[in-house]
């Protein structure tokens, strides 16, 4: 990686996404580089490796849609900046306590996001278990009665 970072064409082949899925992240607000050159041209750094993985291992790892990612890496970015704000206001107790509300805020939806994630998740296991046994059942009649 260059000073000034790779260009668009060589941060995707080495991200193994397309320069295409780059700018349809940048346009949804999903993902956007650190830096741009004086003629407007996106140039990507180690740190946007970093990041680009985050969002991959989010649509992909956990298969969440794209405004469930875009959601996540929101609330991550806020929690970043509550957490420099929180040592930056190091002595304001009161500054302080209204930042770790927020930040208690932004977990606690995370974790109820997950959780109805994870109950759509159950119930499309539980029905799929379902299918097997009643399939299994009816495999196991047709034998049955083809043994005859």
């Amino acid at each position: 990686m260059t000073e000034d970072g790779l260009r668009i064409g060589d941060f995707a082949a080495r991200a193994g996404v397309s320069a295409r899925t780059l700018r349809y992240y940048e346009e949804r607000g999903i993902f956007t580089p650190n830096v741009y050159t004086a003629g407007g041209e996106r140039r990507y750094r180690e740190e946007d490796v970093e990041q680009l993985r985050r969002i991959l291992e989010l649509r992909d790892g956990l298969g969440l849609t794209l405004d469930e990612v875009k959601t996540f890496i929101d609330s991550e970015r806020r929690l970043a900046e509550l957490r420099n704000a929180y040592h930056e206001n190091a002595g304001r107790p009161e500054v302080q306590a209204r930042l770790r509300e927020e930040a208690i805020a932004i977990r606690k939806d995370l974790v109820e996001r997950i959780d109805a994630k994870t109950a759509q998740l159950k119930s499309l296991r539980r029905d799929l278990v379902d299918g097997i046994a009643r399939s299994e059942a009816a495999l196991a009649e047709m034998r049955e009665h083809a043994g005859r």
